[in-house]
């Protein structure tokens, strides 16, 4: 350690350095690591990749359940109440020329459906009467 008011003993630092334990040798180094490395394998390799697979399948179905689950609750808010209902069917009174309504199909419970035209004005209601 030096700072600017006392130069580096650089004698006592070698000295200091020289005290640290030498590092093993090769074989002395993988003679330890043989020895200790069936203590850190708990489960045979071939064990861990069949756990490793079940698990991948496992994650695979549950991703699969939600991705059906948010599909269902997605045709579940989507879907058209009266489907199953009978149309209510309006058809112009006069018969249609170009631009007129000839039908108006109503896919939801109700009452009745009257088309109004006027020719003069070239305008169109549709009423549709007691939604539900």
């Amino acid at each position: 350690m030096t700072n600017r008011n006392q130069p580096l003993d650089l004698q006592a630092e070698l000295r200091r350095t020289a005290a640290a334990p030498a590092p093993p040798g090769r074989e002395e180094f993988w003679r330890e690591f043989r020895r200790r490395a069936p203590a850190r394998l708990a489960v045979e390799p071939a064990d861990a990749l069949a756990a490793a697979g079940a698990a991948g399948w496992g994650w695979a179905l549950r991703m699969a359940a939600v991705l059906a689950l948010l599909a269902t609750a997605a045709w579940w808010i989507n879907r058209d109440p009266g489907a199953g209902a009978a149309p209510a069917v309006a058809r112009a009174a006069n018969g249609a020329g170009a631009g007129d309504v000839a039908l108006v199909n109503v896919n939801v419970p109700c009452d009745g459906v009257m088309v109004v035209q006027d020719a003069a004005d070239r305008g169109t209601v549709i009423w549709v009467a007691g939604l539900n």
